[in-house]
């Protein structure tokens, strides 16, 4: 079981191809170097894929990222039916920490 707290962006297991791309691009990354990245970001996802030994997904993501409009529209809404259908796999499971969370004490 992979776990996974994220803040800021999409976990990467999760990341579609334009999500990876968009935020590596605003980030400075090369093209070439880029590309690479990207690629190898895919590759590992597919261990949440797999037939035989699947891993499986458990994150938590701020509220945030899922608002944050990273690429463009698009982008965000192919991210979030992306997160869904990992989601329906049952290799992967999320929850996300609402924006007026308020701590509670101990």
């Amino acid at each position: 079981m992979v776990r996974s707290f994220q803040l800021t962006v999409v976990p990467g297991l999760l990341q579609t191809e334009d999500y990876a791309q968009a935020i590596l691009r605003d980030a400075g990354t090369r093209v070439p170097d880029l590309e690479q990245t990207v690629a190898e970001r895919l590759a590992r996802a597919e261990i949440l894929r797999r037939e035989q030994d699947q891993c499986r997904l458990f994150a938590v993501i701020d509220e945030a990222v899922l608002r944050r409009p990273v690429g463009g529209a698009k982008v965000m809404a192919d991210q979030l039916h992306a997160i869904v259908q990992a989601c329906a796999r049952r290799t992967s499971a999320w929850s996300w920490c609402r924006r007026r969370w308020v701590p509670t004490p101990g």
